[in-house]
């Protein structure tokens, strides 16, 4: 147990470098962890202080281990539970989900996740970046990733089912010791020539070059703090 812990608690250094700046003061709010795997980001949620959440993943060894964290979570399918589910979400979280969807599937979450949201609701994907030049070793990297999407497509995408306004973020190196800082920084020379090379070659430039990326869709044009 405390093995499991150390991992959860090693993760959650990363949430809350990558994430915390999405989740509001006010601990009230509803919150989806789709695609909730073994519980990791419900175990950082549940230790920031929220207590109205849910997770849902289709994988019953997964959502076991889920369950050790909290009883929160739900077996199914994530776009069958978002058609069938009448509640409304303020924030869904869909880390590390979307590139084991295929082309429709992935279409049809956005879709649904947008009419599962609150009128001031965000919805935030954490996905394989595909204008990054490590993507494929990355995407390739996992038999059940069915899908990339490059910031420009999934912006469209976004665009085209309804949210309004639309951010995104690189997901770099986490600075939490002395070798990690050593490593961001390390990074920060990199970002630069990569753009450069990019810039070179096509003459656009990209804003993220990190593996990942991570993405937030707002429903309203103007939202305010939840």
């Amino acid at each position: 147990m405390k093995n499991k812990n150390n991992q959860y608690l090693k993760n959650a250094i990363f949430f809350n470098y990558w994430l915390k700046k999405f989740l509001p003061k006010n601990k009230k709010i509803f919150i989806l962890d789709a695609g909730c795997g073994k519980g990791d980001f419900l175990f950082y949620i549940k230790k920031q202080g929220y207590n109205n959440f849910l997770g849902v993943d289709q994988n019953i060894k997964k959502v076991k281990k889920a369950k050790t964290i909290t009883q929160k979570v739900i077996k199914k399918e994530i776009n069958d539970f978002l058609e069938t589910n009448k509640k409304k979400f303020d924030i869904i979280f869909a880390l590390d989900l979307i590139e084991h969807l295929d082309k429709k599937e992935s279409l049809k979450f956005l879709k649904l996740a947008k009419k599962s949201l609150m009128r001031k609701g965000i919805l935030i994907i954490k996905t394989i970046n595909g204008s990054s030049p490590f993507a494929g070793s990355y995407f390739w990297g996992d038999l059940t990733h069915k899908n990339i999407f490059t910031p420009n497509l999934l912006k469209k995408l976004m665009l085209k089912v309804g949210f309004k306004k639309i951010f995104f973020r690189e997901v770099p190196p986490v600075p939490h010791g002395f070798l990690s800082l050593i490593r961001y920084l390390f990074w920060q020379i990199i970002k630069i020539n990569l753009k450069f090379i990019n810039l070179v070659e096509t003459g656009m430039n990209h804003e993220i070059v990190s593996r990942n990326m991570i993405i937030a869709a707002y429903r309203e044009q103007n939202p305010k703090l939840l």
